[in-house]
């Protein structure tokens, strides 16, 4: 069994920078973001989220600890969201350190979460996968969370040299 705790200062720093950076990296690899600003944005939206830190309202940073032996194996963050029709939970990040993967950790921390949003009051939660997490997304699955929307995209490749660009609801010009 885990235990969700808050967040030491010392594992938090650690997790935020390993974090800032995989989190740039999905969204290039999604094809969000450019390479060459995805380090800024990614800075950018951590200092949004969360700008008093562990301390920071409304957010709840933990680590995720193994009851038997006490040793953290992971950082489960999660925050009280206002913005959709009722007030839910957001799961903005599930990590299990990378020994531990593959061990149960992760679906016992979500459902260790499960009853903590209910003791705020919220009954339902929320998140975000990128297409390409498969194992995260049969995780998801697996514990009952239901798909709400889906973005689908079809990479052409670029366009010839020469070829003509064309806006939505206007013609080629011809040169």
């Amino acid at each position: 069994m885990v235990q969700l705790v808050k967040i030491s200062e010392a594992e938090y720093r650690i997790w935020l920078e390993r974090t800032i950076v995989e989190y740039a990296e999905e969204k290039v690899r999604a094809g969000n973001w450019k390479e060459d600003e995805a380090l800024k944005r990614s800075e950018k939206a951590f200092r949004e989220l969360l700008p008093g830190g562990v301390d920071t309202a409304d957010q709840h940073l933990c680590s995720i600890i193994d009851e038997a032996s006490g040793c953290s194996v992971g950082v489960l963050w999660f925050a009280r969201e206002d913005r959709y029709p009722k007030p839910v939970a957001y799961v903005f990040d599930l990590l299990v350190y990378e020994p531990y993967r593959r061990q149960g950790y992760a679906e016992q921390a979500m459902l260790a979460m499960e009853n903590r949003v209910k003791a705020m009051g919220l009954d339902e939660i929320s998140l975000h996968v990128f297409g390409h997490n498969r194992s995260a997304r049969h995780l998801y699955e697996k514990l009952g969370y239901e798909t709400t929307n889906v973005y689908m995209s079809k990479r052409l490749g670029l366009a010839g040299e020469g070829s003509p660009t064309v806006q939505p609801g206007t013609a080629p010009r011809k040169s």
